[in-house]
């Protein structure tokens, strides 16, 4: 059975329509895939780095209240033998200590006690003094014979001291023997002291005290961990995101779905990675780690100023629900487009054909990579609807892309199109002028003295000249396309120039560089920019852009040799080149 032309032109029309269709989709696919998972890492990092932020200034503030009474501990510290014949002067060292030890306690959140103990093998008098909070008051009793009744009010009282006559080194004495054995601050790993009647879980940062070279004991304090697991069961990213504390070596500090924590045969098979991975992962990183019921967890690592490590689990399909939702979005309105340009074009495909055929041209270009053409079809019916959504795929690859061209095609220190924007630039102008109607302008400005000032002065001065050559040059030219292309060379580029701007605008440049050379003597011979100009001549004419480039390149050269006759270099200066 033959086909009818109709029914040729149907397929034909819509085999044309899908295929436009599907390289659309794909490109909207990949490039928002690419886009999303990019702006996740991005907020993953940016929050995860916030939050150690965050902890580390707890942890720094912690430091320098401990800095304070070290200070004094180290300074006002005489020698073992005063202390071992005077008690009197020991007496009164302790007393001093324990007032700086108690306000630097007092004003530390989380501070649980602060102490001074000296080395067992000094043989003074006093092991040193402890300081340790109670709510209740004063745990001591008052001595005999005394009027005095112990003080109910919450605060730093004296406690009995850790024995280490022994000299066994364990986790619980760590806070003394680690300072020591590395004469050098040191965070202490969580722990529990058993001389403590409360049982407090606290880390401790603690401070070696060294006279003349010598060991003479630790300043330190003791923190509530409650303070730094608190902010940790604050974190949330996304929506079930949490955090957790490793220490250096990856073992579970904290974690408040194991709070006993995880042995290592399990710590693998629990988090999807081993504690080597964990403890080597860079922070700019993210780890994609397996969980138990087949899904993936992503980590981010950040190492706190402790060394501790502060890792942030989220579940994959959280941090990708955005991109599902816009891909799920692109393929719905694929499939609608598709059907809407089934129906359309069955029962009205002599009229459809054209436009569908320039649909069909636009998403080629489109494919292509070329983002700016121009959806002519405007009518208000079904294929201007699906016009209309070519234009908002469009737009929103514009969108999602010009996030990333913002910085790919600026120039840092100008603030001006870079070099990949002035290339890309040039291929718009060559698409231009295969219009008849189309014009254009090539402005070029060079930067003078450069090389001078550079050699008499070095690079950091030369970078200064060409800011404010680049502020003077945004100032004049702002409303325009401008690109640095070389280092002291810059270019604007206009299109469709309304007659005589060109000369206006080189004459508002002059003017703006003198009155910057009025108010300044930053520079000694001044300010100076060459600039020169040329403008496409035609539709008609084999006028390339090289071409006018080159023209608006020898126009500022003269102007260039201009500027060079009415300055005079320094003495004793010799400039190799004819121009500079």
């Amino acid at each position: 059975m033959k086909k009818s032309l109709k029914t040729k032109f149907v397929v034909m029309t819509f085999i044309c329509v899908l295929l436009a269709a599907i390289a659309i989709g794909s490109i909207s696919l990949i490039s928002s895939s690419l886009i999303v998972d990019k702006n996740s890492s991005t907020i993953i990092s940016l929050t995860s780095s916030k939050n150690a932020q965050s902890i580390n200034t707890i942890m720094s503030s912690i430091e320098q209240s401990v800095k304070i009474p070290h200070s004094y501990a180290e300074n006002m510290y005489t020698s073992a033998e005063d202390y071992q014949y005077n008690h009197y002067l020991l007496e009164e060292y302790i007393e001093a200590m324990n007032v700086l030890l108690k306000n630097a306690a007092e004003n530390t959140p989380g501070a649980v006690a602060a102490y001074i103990r000296f080395a067992p093998e000094l043989d003074l008098p006093y092991d040193g003094s402890l300081l340790v909070y109670n709510e209740n008051g004063d745990p001591n009793p008052p001595e005999e014979n005394s009027d005095e009744t112990p003080s109910t009010e919450p605060g730093f009282y004296p406690h009995t001291m850790t024995d280490l006559t022994d000299l066994e080194v364990k986790k619980e004495t760590m806070w003394y023997f680690y300072p020591r054995m590395t004469n050098s601050a040191q965070w202490i790993d969580p722990y529990t002291d058993p001389n403590r009647s409360n049982n407090t879980y606290m880390i401790s940062y603690v401070m070696p005290i060294i006279i003349s070279g010598n060991f003479v004991g630790v300043v330190g304090m003791d923190i509530d961990m409650k303070l730094v697991t608190s902010t940790i069961d604050s974190i949330k990213i996304y929506d079930t995101g949490i955090a957790f504390l490793c220490n250096d070596k990856g073992d579970i500090i904290y974690h408040k779905n194991y709070p006993k924590g995880v042995s290592n045969e399990n710590f693998k098979s629990f988090f999807g990675v081993d504690k080597e991975t964990l403890v080597n992962t860079n922070s700019e990183n993210i780890i994609s780690a397996p969980t138990t019921d087949g899904g993936h967890r992503m980590l981010s690592v950040q190492r706190l100023a402790n060394d501790m490590i502060l890792v942030h689990s989220i579940p994959a399909n959280e941090i990708v629900v955005d991109r599902n939702n816009l891909i799920t979005q692109i393929v719905l309105a694929l499939f609608i487009v598709l059907g809407v340009a089934f129906i359309i074009t069955m029962e009205t495909v002599t009229i459809l054909f054209k436009p569908i055929k320039h649909l069909t041209e636009v998403s080629k270009q489109i494919a292509s990579g070329d983002l700016d053409v121009e959806i002519e079809c405007r009518s208000k019916d079904e294929i201007g609807t699906l016009a209309d959504s070519f234009r908002t795929t469009v737009g929103e690859l514009k969108r999602f892309i010009g996030k990333i061209n913002k910085q790919a095609f600026t120039d840092a220190p100008t603030g001006a199109g870079n070099k990949a924007a002035y290339a890309d630039a040039i291929k718009r102008v060559e698409i231009i002028t295969k219009h008849p109607d189309s014009s254009y302008a090539v402005i070029v400005m060079d930067i003078n003295y450069l090389k001078m000032y550079n050699d008499r002065h070095g690079h950091e001065f030369g970078d200064m000249l060409i800011s404010d050559a680049s502020e003077l040059i945004r100032g004049v030219f702002g409303d325009y396309e401008i690109f640095r292309i070389g280092g002291d060379e810059f270019v604007c580029i206009i299109i469709n120039p309304e007659d005589g701007v060109c000369e206006k605008l080189k004459s508002r440049f002059k003017e703006a560089v003198n009155k910057f050379n009025e108010g300044s003597t930053r520079y000694e011979l001044g300010l100076h920019v060459a600039i020169g100009y040329a403008q496409y001549k035609g539709y008609d004419t084999n006028d390339t852009y090289t071409d006018v480039f080159a023209r608006a390149d020898k126009d500022m050269y003269y102007d260039k040799v201009e500027i060079k006759k009415n300055v005079k270099m320094p003495e004793g200066y010799v400039d190799d080149r004819t121009v500079n």
